[in-house]
């Protein structure tokens, strides 16, 4: 869900699929917020 914007209550249910993908971006953006808060070289030569 957008930061500080509430979805409407009349909103109809997504697909599955829509729900999953939606899902996934949102736990890809918080582990780049994760790493984005990290020292460099915290994670070792994985970090981005």
């Amino acid at each position: 869900m957008a930061a500080g914007v509430p979805a409407p209550l009349s909103t109809p249910e997504p697909p599955l699929g829509g729900v999953l993908a939606g899902r996934t971006n949102r736990l890809f953006q918080e582990a780049r917020r994760v790493r984005a808060a990290l020292p460099d070289g915290a994670l070792g030569d994985h970090a981005a």
